[in-house]
């Protein structure tokens, strides 16, 4: 096998314009299918809060952290970039997607030039294919949300200031995209002082104390700036003291001392979020298994500088990953949140993956690789579990031998429904645990086909071990398996199968010729707030952009508008002073028993569907009695 691999890059290293043109092939592939989910991948409420909210703050509406504004949940980069690039071209569903589809693929530029400085072009060319056959990762990049922000601009932070020989102006450009990867998202604080730790370490005093000045004009400029208000988008990590003097009494009965009851999930629910995500991000999360088993030595690297740059990566990665696991998982911040939270943070990893195989030894001390043993038949067992709506689905309905009594019978019937006779097991539970239980029989062939392999052709030569070749074979299994059901592998869910952007711009348009130019609209919807972009200088009530997710029960009234969340007082006064009232089908019911569809509105027309796979996604326009 090494025999194998060592004349594969030899091949490539004699014919240069092959590799390069397998790269290109890739590009093309990763470009193509991110158009293909942009179009048609299903909306989200978030596309729409941070589209409507760059319009709205371009627009000077209103300004990010103002009192009575917009729900600030995100720091002000993640709303003030998209809507640059709809105040550029045109606000919408179709400016957003494709805006997402164009950092898309720079991102994977960036990752794809790092990676071949840092690691060779073998590894650049693999990181390129490998992100190419993940379509359930290009799906979480295609759509309008702050993951791709957050990635490319991490991606080109990585490209300007990793590695030994970069420039000063490279170093500092690195800290300055750093800064701007959090000043889009908040969650990816430990960026910026992790990489001022890193370049004193690796390029020395001076462009270490001048990444920090950077990092202060940067960021302690935008919060000068916004002061004091952008703090209350830190109130929730801050102790209780600090918070009130920088944001007053007020705010703590107002917004932090509130709590959306959250869903209570179980704890195979939980699993299920978290091995989900090796469906979606199956090469970088095996591969780091792979790399924490076969970790070198510090004398085993090829160079110090690699070693520095993996353990930058390493300690970058591991400490936003263990946050964002307890957030969602093991917490109830967003359980099934997980897998996107990781392709925030998933170039550095993906990066640190290629760092550490171009360096690993092939064999690990045996406790090393006796945990590897366990965590991939672990993750084995979890993928299963985690396909079992989708992608192994038919497993329990396999066709077996029916037997009593330890004698075979004429016929056959499902798996399920012999296990089910005999033991008493409800197809609930062996709809999950047949599939996890035949993934794990995939590993047990694939362990047996390693050994075999292992036995005939390596195993003279000691080059490497068993739990190494095992690995590796499991991960190229694993790699391709994500790959299904296309499109969209482990995101499939959630591709609608039509033009979403089409269903979206005739929405507007209907919407358009109904709502009066600069009205005042009261928006109740579950799906997102997109359609109101299509409305010539519409007024709103901007706590409704974030649906529920900021709705609470009781409060004082105005402290919460204050703070950009809203209630059903607040909800009863707005739908009174609105000149329309635009509804989704699945909300009209209740406002309807509520008493807040008044004699003084009257309904002039419902909308089409918002998308086909959102059953109940029309919306109910209902006027003024007074207006035309």
């Amino acid at each position: 096998m090494m025999k194998l691999i060592s004349q594969i890059k030899i091949f490539f290293r004699d014919h240069p314009r092959l590799l390069n043109g397998l790269v290109v092939l890739a590009f093309l592939l990763y470009g193509i299918q991110s158009v293909y989910f942009a179009y048609t991948l299903d909306v989200t409420m978030d596309e729409g809060t941070y589209l409507m909210k760059g319009v709205l703050f371009w627009r000077g509406d209103y300004t990010p952290f103002q009192d009575y504004g917009p729900w600030m949940n995100k720091m002000p980069l993640a709303f003030l970039v998209p809507g640059a690039a709809q105040m550029i071209f045109h606000p919408g569903l179709l400016t957003g997607r494709l805006f997402s589809v164009c950092l898309n693929v720079w991102m994977l530029l960036g990752l794809w030039l790092v990676t071949r400085r840092l690691a060779g072009k073998g590894w650049a060319a693999l990181m390129v294919w490998a992100l190419a056959l993940n379509s359930g990762g290009i799906a979480v990049y295609s759509t309008a949300t702050s993951q791709v922000q957050v990635a490319a601009l991490l991606a080109w932070s990585l490209a300007a200031g990793l590695g030994k020989d970069r420039k000063l102006w490279q170093i500092l450009a690195g800290a300055a995209l750093a800064c701007l990867v959090v000043l889009i998202r908040q969650n990816m604080l430990p960026l910026i002082p992790i990489f001022i730790l890193y370049a004193f370490w690796q390029q020395g005093k001076k462009p270490g104390w001048l990444s920090l000045l950077v990092s202060i004009v940067i960021f302690g400029g935008v919060h000068l700036y916004y002061w004091p208000n952008i703090m209350r988008i830190w109130a929730p990590w801050m102790p209780a003291g600090l918070t009130r003097l920088i944001l007053g009494e007020e705010f703590l009965i107002g917004a932090v001392s509130q709590n959306v009851h959250p869903v209570d999930f179980g704890f195979w629910t939980r699993a299920y979020a978290f091995f989900e995500s090796y469906r979606i991000h199956a090469f970088l999360l095996v591969g780091l298994l792979i790399a924490a088993v076969y970790w070198p030595k510090r004398s085993q690297w090829k160079d110090d500088v690699r070693y520095k740059d993996a353990v930058f990566l390493g300690v970058f990665f591991g400490i936003t990953w263990a946050a964002h696991l307890w957030a969602s998982v093991l917490q109830d911040a967003c359980v099934f949140c997980y897998s996107g939270y990781i392709s925030f943070f998933s170039p550095a990893g993906l990066l640190f993956v290629a760092l550490v195989f171009d360096s690993a030894p092939r064999k690990a001390p045996r406790w090393k690789e006796a945990l590897g043993w366990l965590a991939m038949a672990f993750v084995f067992a979890g993928f299963g579990y985690a396909g079992y709506r989708d992608l192994f689905h038919w497993v329990p309905h396999l066709q077996v031998p029916r037997m009593r009594d330890l004698r075979f019978l004429p016929g056959t019937l499902e798996l399920w429904r012999l296990l089910s006779n005999k033991y008493n097991w409800s197809f609930d539970l062996l709809e999950r645990l047949l599939p996890a239980l035949w993934m794990l029989g995939i590993g047990l062939i694939v362990l047996g086909l390693s050994a075999v392999i292992y036995h005939v052709y390596r195993k003279k030569t000691g080059e490497s071990s068993l739990t190494w070749l095992f690995s590796v074979l499991s991960l190229i299994l694993l790699v391709i398996l994500s790959i299904f059901p296309i499109p969209g592998g482990g995101r499939n869910q959630v591709v609608c199968g039509e033009n979403v952007i089409a269903s979206h711009e005739q929405v507007g348009r209907y919407l358009a010729e109904r709502v009066e130019p600069g009205s005042l609209v009261y928006w109740e919807n579950d799906v997102s707030p997109l359609p109101l972009l299509s409305i010539p200088g519409v007024r709103i009530f901007p706590a409704q952009l974030d649906h529920d997710f900021n709705r609470l029960k009781g409060g004082n009234t105005d402290l919460l508008h204050r703070y950009g969340y809203w209630n059903d007082e607040l909800a009863w006064q707005w739908s009174q002073q609105a000149d329309y009232l635009l509804v989704a089908d699945r909300m009209l019911g209740a406002l309807e028993d509520n008493g807040q569809i008044t004699a003084e509105f009257r309904q002039i027309g419902i909308t089409p569907k918002v998308a086909n796979c959102r059953p109940n996604s029309s919306i109910h326009i209902f006027a003024r009695v007074d207006q035309p």
